[in-house]
């Protein structure tokens, strides 16, 4: 069955994945983001697969249903159009890291992004919402080789750090090795909103892992 899916509380880990079990993760789905847009427009195939990483429901919504939305809501439409587009910029933000951005960058950038999030500044501190292992996947690592740009961020003076939780010490500093200058406000808004595109389903355990999904 085609269709989307909104997630109504809890994360959804998204992911892609080869026949050898390697995943690059696309993003972690929060409460009101969307999944499976795509296959709205083209009733293709789902482009990713999902895993429940903290317990929530996600409503599942059948494609004939948003046809006939879209069509006495066009309003609804554009909106869906416009987030696909956001999505696009994301997307394209993300090869841009991958295949551009060395790991103490990537690192960098992410911990830059997660202490905008908490609104932490020079002197304050907030909690890593990842483990090393999931901030790994999402950028393209290791946990090895995040734990050497972690280290490399404390060595210099940038951050401060014990466990999951991280003190800004040198922002100006950390938004330099991040790679972020004059494109600071565009390469944060890029990066706000991960690309989503998975299967959904109504899900209520957590580390419930969906059924593989060919690309």
């Amino acid at each position: 069955m085609s269709g989307t899916a909104r997630n109504c509380g809890g994360a959804v880990r998204v992911y892609r994945a080869n026949s050898e079990g390697q995943e690059q993760v696309l993003g972690v789905l929060g409460a009101g983001d969307s999944l499976g847009d795509v296959s709205l427009f083209d009733e293709g195939p789902y482009l990713a697969s999902a895993w429940v990483v903290e317990q929530g429901r996600v409503i599942f919504v059948p494609f004939g249903e948003v046809q006939t939305l879209y069509r006495t809501h066009p309003e609804v439409a554009r909106a869906a159009v416009r987030e696909l587009a956001e999505r696009v910029r994301s997307l394209v933000a993300l090869i841009d890291q991958l295949a551009l951005q060395d790991v103490p960058t990537r690192v960098a950038c992410a911990v830059l992004r997660y202490a905008r999030e908490s609104r932490a500044t020079d002197g304050s501190a907030f909690r890593l919402p990842r483990t090393q292992e999931a901030l790994a996947a999402e950028l393209g690592t290791t946990r090895e080789g995040v734990s050497r740009a972690l280290r490399g961020l404390r060595s210099s003076g940038v951050i401060g750090q014990r466990g999951a939780r991280v003190q800004v010490l040198d922002s100006q500093k950390l938004e330099q090795l991040a790679g972020i200058g004059a494109r600071g406000v565009q390469l944060a808004a890029e990066t706000r909103k991960p690309y989503f595109q998975s299967y959904g389903r109504m899900v209520d355990q957590p580390e419930l892992r969906t059924d593989r999904i060919p690309a």
